[in-house]
């Protein structure tokens, strides 16, 4: 059975009504009582290192196995991390406490789930990292029962590239926060122009920062914000584009642990632009993409994007795998 916990805005209906298995929508404590009462042989708990919710995470696993105790069924139980900010912040202790103290207080814990949680699936190495350095000697027994999977997706087969004029086309798509480096990147785009005069920049997005964007926006020509574009047209933005820019920065205890813009840039041949924030920054170095520290000025960051425009499009879609890297990841979880 599928259960989704409370309402979620990005959830698609479409996808759960073309579910092979049911799903129901409960809360925390019903879902609890449903493991209690029915039982399962194999239960997805939420990431440990979620830390508002670790309690919850907890009670799921130990409702998950005591359920299938009293049947005298085995269980399986899994879970997939990406989580990869500091273990000291994380931990949300007071900041004049010694680092070291602050990030060592989630090993007890996280020990804990060493007994309650069977495999473990990392989506990033920064995220694998996190969860080692909190361990400490004890990471020994957590690389016994996981593997690593990057989320890379699938190439996207929604259009051809043939004929397509990307040249020169810089696309954000993503909320209008700080965090997602919004005003870095409107800082920065006065500097793209002096060295790329014909590029251009498509904002897609909704959020805190929209009037100030589409004030920014109105007096350039080369630059349009859309706040409800549909999904065919973000797919034809972003095959259109030859640069997506995504520069996340931290903002309290987040940090991006991915970015779900940069892997539909990818999966549609655009060059990225991102921050050393993302828990895929090292693939994207290694592939040819643009990672700039988050400190870094809006003229370090309009040189990224510069090198991106010269460098054009992304050619590495035919190395992205198959079948998308969560989906591969689960598979593995519930092998």
């Amino acid at each position: 059975m599928l259960t989704v916990f409370g309402k979620r805005l990005y959830l698609d209906e479409a996808v759960l009504a073309a579910a092979e298995q049911p799903y129901a929508q409960a809360s925390a404590i019903r879902t609890a009582w449903l493991l209690l009462s029915r039982g399962v042989d194999r239960l997805e708990v939420p990431e440990p290192l979620w830390t508002r919710k670790m309690a919850m995470t907890a009670m799921l696993a130990v409702c998950g196995r005591l359920g299938a105790a009293w049947r005298r069924r085995k269980i399986v139980v899994s879970t997939y991390c990406i989580e990869n900010e500091d273990a000291s912040r994380l931990a949300r202790l007071p900041t004049w406490l010694p680092s070291p103290v602050r990030r060592f207080a989630l090993c007890p814990p996280l020990a804990l789930f060493l007994l309650l949680i069977d495999r473990w699936a990392f989506g990033t190495c920064a995220a694998r990292r996190t969860y080692e350095g909190v361990l400490g000697p004890l990471a020994s027994v957590l690389r016994k029962r996981s593997t690593t999977v990057l989320p890379l997706p699938e190439s996207c087969a929604c259009a051809p590239d043939s004929g397509m004029t990307r040249a020169g086309k810089v696309i954000f798509l993503g909320a209008l926060e700080e965090r997602k480096g919004v005003p870095l990147l409107l800082a920065s785009w006065p500097h793209v122009r002096v060295n790329c005069p014909d590029a251009t920049l498509t904002v897609i997005g909704s959020g805190p920062l929209e009037p100030a964007v589409r004030e920014w926006a109105s007096g350039r020509d080369e630059v349009s914000l859309r706040s409800n574009a549909s999904r065919k047209d973000i797919h034809r933005d972003l095959l259109e584009s030859s640069v997506l820019v995504l520069l996340s920065q931290p903002e309290r205890y987040w940090r991006e642990q991915i970015g779900l813009p940069i892997l539909e840039g990818i999966s549609h041949g655009c060059r990225i632009v991102t921050t050393d924030q993302t828990g895929i920054a090292d693939w994207l170095q290694e592939t040819g993409h643009e990672v700039v520290p988050h400190t870094a000025d809006p003229s370090q960051a309009a040189g990224a994007i510069e090198a991106a425009l010269h460098a054009g499009p992304w050619n590495g879609r035919g190395t992205l795998p198959s079948t998308n890297g969560r989906a591969s990841a689960a598979a593995w979880m519930f092998a």
